[in-house]
C-alpha cells in the first residue's frame, strides 16, 4: 500500500503551518529569540545618518527624552535666502538687535515691532525671522564645533568629558524648566514661536553635545 498524504489539500498544509508557528512562538524560548532579533532589527534600522550610532554618546548619562529625539529631527529651512545669509555670518543680519532678543533664552525682552501683530506683515515677518533664527544658530554651532574640537585637544579626552557631562546635565536642567507653555499661540504669536524655536535648537543641542556629533 501506498503512503497516505497527511494532508489532502494546500489549504490544509498551509493552516497547519500556521498553526504550528503558533505553537512554536508562544513557547518562552521562541520569546527570547524573537526579541532578540527585533532589538537587531531596530539597531540596524537607527544607525544611519538620522539616528546616533549606538554606544557613542557622553558616559553616565541618562537617555534622552523622546521629545528632544523628535524635536532634533525638524528640517532646516536651508534653501531660504534668510537662512543662507545668516548662516554666512552676514554682519548685516546677525548684529540686528530686533533679532538678537529672539536668540536670548525665554521669557523675552518686550517686541518692540509696532506693526498690528494680527495682521499678514506682521506674520510674514516673524516667518522671515524664524528661518533667520536659524541659520544664525547653525553658524554658531558650526563655529562652537572648532571651539570644542580645539578644547578637546588642549586639554585632553577626560577633561574634556568631565566638562562636557557638567554642561550638557545644566542644558537639560534649562530644558525641563523651559519645556511649559510661556504664551499664547495667538495673541502672543511671535512669542509663541520663537518660544518654540528655541526649545528646538535647545533641543539639537543637547542631542549634537550627547551624541558627540562635534567629533564629525
Amino acid at each position: 500500500m501506498g503512503r497516505r498524504a497527511k494532508y489532502l489539500t494546500n489549504n490544509e498544509r498551509a493552516s497547519a503551518h500556521r498553526e504550528d508557528n503558533a505553537r512554536h512562538y508562544q513557547r518562552p524560548s521562541a520569546q527570547v529569540v524573537l526579541a532578540a532579533s527585533h532589538r537587531a532589527y531596530y539597531i540596524k534600522r537607527t544607525s544611519g545618518l538620522e539616528y546616533p550610532r549606538p554606544g557613542r554618546c557622553i558616559p553616565s548619562l541618562p537617555p534622552l527624552p523622546h521629545e528632544i529625539h523628535r524635536l532634533q529631527r525638524k528640517c532646516l529651512p536651508v534653501s531660504q535666502v534668510f537662512y543662507q545669509d545668516a548662516l554666512a555670518g552676514e554682519d548685516m543680519v546677525i548684529s540686528n538687535p530686533a533679532l538678537q532678543r529672539w536668540m536670548a533664552k525665554p521669557p523675552f525682552a518686550m517686541d518692540l515691532d509696532e506693526t498690528d501683530p494680527y495682521s499678514a506683515e506682521y506674520q510674514h515677518w516673524t516667518e522671515c525671522m524664524e528661518d533667520i533664527i536659524d541659520g544664525m544658530h547653525m553658524h554658531l554651532q558650526l563655529e562652537d564645533n572648532r571651539r570644542r574640537r580645539m578644547e578637546l585637544n588642549a586639554n585632553g579626552w577626560v577633561v574634556f568629558m568631565n566638562a562636557l557631562r557638567e554642561e550638557v546635565v545644566q542644558l537639560l536642567k534649562d530644558w525641563e524648566s523651559l519645556n511649559v507653555r510661556l504664551y499664547h499661540s495667538y495673541h502672543a504669536s511671535r512669542q509663541y514661536r520663537m518660544h518654540q524655536k528655541y526649545l528646538r535648537w535647545l533641543a539639537r543641542t543637547i542631542y549634537h553635545l550627547y551624541y558627540l556629533q562635534f567629533l564629525e
